[in-house]
């Protein structure tokens, strides 16, 4: 059986190449640029396409087992102001969030059974990890049952420039985390994972965030301030200095 997934925030669409490319089948796509829905018209001329997110009810949409997602980044990116995840670009991810918990409710908590999320690696440490704390929360209150993410480098997968992004994978469905077992969903280098049956005796422990993508070790450059907040029941993993 084909898997499906639809995106959000879908641009021009490489999140969704990727996932076409591993054998999923693409049922819709919202994106509010019109000249990025006509390259998405080009490139998947058969599949559904929404404009503002804003306006998308997840009850509407036809349920798929993965929803990927890369809300606007400019206020988590170090390059920009950092107003963080309640800016006004940034917290489209809340509107991400709405739509999964719309569609959970229209099928019994059934789909999606993942949701994909990938931002800059600046989302990890915005307001001292606090906002990332609110991203990791919000998925748990919609029923998250395991969350792992890692920072990935594009170098290191056929393309000719360092572009390195945190992705985080959350699952809905038991049967998933089960199959994973000990492993990881992201099985690509080291990941964190996210137990939120513990975030109920969660407290706040200072640490450093470290980068772990293929090929890339020691601290992300754009971690390079350490002492962010994160839970205790995350598991932190730091990778000895080398070169690849």
């Amino acid at each position: 059986m084909t898997l499906t997934y639809g995106s959000l925030f879908s641009g021009v669409g490489g999140f969704d190449m990727g996932f076409d490319k591993a054998g999923y089948d693409c049922r819709w796509q919202v994106e509010w640029d019109k000249n990025c829905q006509q390259t998405l018209a080009c490139h998947w001329p058969n599949t559904t396409r929404h404009g503002d997110v804003q306006d998308v009810r997840g009850d509407q949409l036809e349920p798929v087992d993965v929803i990927i997602y890369g809300s606007p980044c400019q206020d988590l990116s170090v390059a920009g102001k950092r107003a963080g995840i309640d800016g006004t670009r940034s917290s489209m991810f809340f509107e991400s969030v709405r739509i999964f918990r719309e569609m959970r409710d229209a099928t019994g908590n059934t789909y999606p059974r993942i949701v994909v999320w990938e931002n800059v690696p600046g989302a990890l440490n915005s307001n001292h990890g606090e906002d990332f704390r609110a991203v990791l929360t919000a998925l748990d209150d919609i029923g998250a049952v395991a969350q792992w993410w890692n920072v990935l480098d594009a170098q290191f997968f056929g393309v000719p420039q360092r572009r390195r992004r945190v992705f985080l994978v959350s699952v809905f469905d038991p049967a998933i985390v089960g199959r994973a077992g000990d492993g990881q969903i992201l099985a690509v280098g080291k990941g964190r994972r996210r137990n939120p049956q513990k975030v109920k005796q969660e407290r706040q422990v200072v640490a450093a965030l470290t980068a772990t993508g293929v090929g890339t070790c020691g601290a992300d450059d754009n971690q390079a301030q350490a002492g962010h907040l994160v839970p205790d029941d995350v598991v932190r993993e730091t990778t000895p200095s080398a070169k690849p």
